[in-house]
């Protein structure tokens, strides 16, 4: 049955008949919610269908209508893909199996004082990343080379001791394309070593997607974050929510989510400055795409989504979403208060700005309470503006 941009159907790998296994109509991807069963057509031509690599792509071709060529160099670009993904699928296992060991204690007293309650850590699949010899170890006992290890990107000198707390970042079908470790050291112990918040494995490109991409595809409404952990908080508890591990959104995440269906950009970035600038960034790249971005607005004393709903639970959160603004109206308003309006040459810059993202909106709506805003703020009368 079809289920918006998806279709439902019987699981082919568990069988199951709820509502749980869907195939998108826009990208050859398919999940099961129930047995774990994910990724591509090829993986399911070969799983379900016993055909090799060269069979399942040349069906696809005959399928698509098109001549096929370069078999043998995607072959083995696809393949380098699948390893790295097993490899890192493997490494989180055994991150989260020594998040309930005695050395991955320190991981687990500090997501516990974050907040995080026992459930909350197991949905959304953290982990304990305590040695590098270790894993290493592991890997090399479940058949992994040290040389597949190392390009796999999971031995950067941080990992394992500033910075230990890891899961996945994974692409639109779900599949693992690199490891986020974050540091569970005080701030002032990382600007002491110079040392950022999180960390990413080798090889990773944060632009490509989206960290929590697999369980938002088809939404209507998505919530925009800056940090992982946000996201993933916010999934283990129903919401759909996606975090760009970063202050900017690229051309590709958000063809991305139009491709997927989504029409609603919940911005909900960190409550401080570089937070207020990446949203007024976010806002600019959306401003020529099919998507509508709304900004939430947090609480005072919050600094982000993770701290309000472990603080305060989901509620305050959700009350938020409700109340959350139209993105040209926060935008201008913003544009307008970087400037000092009071001042002939604040005014004409404030004008200058404000005017400019506002010419550039197709919305007939967005436009109107765009300028509307702009009036409210600076006392001009709809003739002074048009003018």
């Amino acid at each position: 049955r079809q289920a918006g941009k998806e279709t439902e159907a019987k699981c082919p790998c568990c069988a199951d008949t709820g509502r749980h296994f869907s195939f998108s109509s826009l990208k050859p991807v398919f999940q099961c919610w129930k047995c774990g069963a994910s990724g591509d057509w090829l993986n399911y031509l070969q799983d379900r269908k016993t055909l090799d690599f060269r069979e399942a792509l040349q069906l696809l071709a005959d399928e698509a209508g098109v001549r096929l060529s370069g078999g043998d160099s995607f072959k083995a670009n696809y393949e380098a893909r699948k390893k790295k993904a097993s490899i890192l699928e493997t490494a989180q296992e055994y991150f989260v199996d020594t998040l309930s060991l005695e050395w991955g204690l320190s991981v687990l007293e500090y997501l516990q004082k974050r907040g995080y309650s026992s459930k909350d850590i197991g949905a959304m699949g953290l982990g304990a990343y305590t040695s590098r010899e270790g894993l290493q170890t592991h890997l090399k006992e479940k058949g992994f080379s040290e040389k597949e290890i190392k390009e796999a990107g999971l031995l950067h000198p941080a990992f394992g001791t500033s910075h230990q707390v890891a899961y996945l970042w994974k692409d639109i079908s779900g599949r693992a394309i690199g490891l986020v470790a974050r540091s569970i050291l005080l701030p002032v112990k990382l600007e002491e070593r110079g040392l950022p918040k999180y960390l990413y494995s080798k090889g990773l490109k944060k632009s490509s997607s989206l960290l929590g991409f697999e369980a938002v595809r088809g939404s209507k409404e998505v919530i925009l974050l800056e940090g992982g952990l946000d996201a993933l908080l916010l999934n283990s508890k129903g919401l759909k929510a996606v975090a760009t591990g970063g202050t900017s959104l690229s051309a590709e995440q958000i063809k991305a989510l139009e491709q997927t269906g989504t029409k609603e950009i919940l911005l909900a970035f960190d409550n401080d400055r570089p937070g207020q600038e990446a949203t007024e960034k976010v806002i600019q790249a959306l401003s020529v795409s099919k998507l509508r971005p709304y900004v939430v607005s947090l609480p005072e004393g919050f600094k982000d989504a993770d701290e309000l709903v472990r603080k305060e639970g989901l509620e305050p959160f959700k009350e938020c979403l409700l109340q959350a603004e139209r993105g040209s109206r926060w935008l201008t308003r913003m544009l307008v208060r970087q400037h000092d309006s009071k001042t002939a040459r604040g005014l004409d810059m404030a004008l200058e700005s404000a005017l400019s993202f506002i010419g550039n909106l197709e919305d007939g709506l967005e436009k109107r309470e765009a300028l509307e805003v702009l009036q409210s703020e600076t006392g001009l009368s709809d003739e002074d503006i048009s003018t």
